[in-house]
């Protein structure tokens, strides 16, 4: 398989030369926007929604306390972004 290559000169003379091919080296431009998807995690209380999230995140999961209320965190994947909602879980209680 054949790549093909680009051969620049750097050998110009002046600040603007060496600005072009610092350009031409070094800049990209911004890397694409990654698309985002809002998820909502719910479950039961101690199913594991939040020790899901940590590992997603890579966080440690020493320490974890059951949501109350909710909790929002961001997921990133290398092609997109994940905004989990997660909802506290709540055990019901019988009179």
């Amino acid at each position: 398989m054949h790549t093909a290559s680009r051969i620049i000169n750097c050998g110009g003379d002046g600040a603007g030369a060496s600005l072009e091919c610092f350009r031409a080296l070094c800049c990209k431009g911004p890397p694409p926007p990654r698309p985002e998807y809002d998820v909502v995690c719910i479950g039961l209380t101690g199913a594991g929604k939040t020790s899901l999230l940590s590992r997603l995140c890579n966080e440690g999961s020493d320490g974890i306390v059951p949501t109350t209320g909710f909790s929002i965190k961001a997921v990133p994947f290398p092609n997109a972004i994940l905004n989990v909602k997660e909802l506290g879980g709540k055990e019901h209680k019988h009179m």
